[in-house]
């Protein structure tokens, strides 16, 4: 007859949760997979004439274009990641 599954141990000590909690907000692991960073507006001759005038007219409006860049959580876990929203890198 086969055994019901054992359930994982969990640390169910507050102080320690509150702590992985803390350093999933101050790193950002808890809220998103993404990052935002700058995009290059428009490649090649068109963008040398285009891109000065678009980025002045987007910073007067206080927009940027950016493109959205999946995070290595290995990386961002282990402090060897520079997330661009993050309070601080525990």
């Amino acid at each position: 007859m086969n055994q019901p599954a054992q359930p994982a141990e969990i640390n169910c000590d507050p102080a320690e949760m509150y702590l992985e909690l803390l350093k999933g907000c101050l790193t950002r692991l808890l809220f998103s997979e993404y990052n935002y960073e700058p995009a290059k507006l428009l490649p090649g001759d068109v963008g040398k004439v285009l891109n000065p005038k678009l980025g002045r007219y987007l910073t007067k409006r206080g927009m940027q274009i950016v493109r959205r860049v999946k995070i290595d959580t290995e990386a961002r876990e282990g402090g060897r990641d520079w997330p661009s929203d993050a309070e601080t890198m525990v």
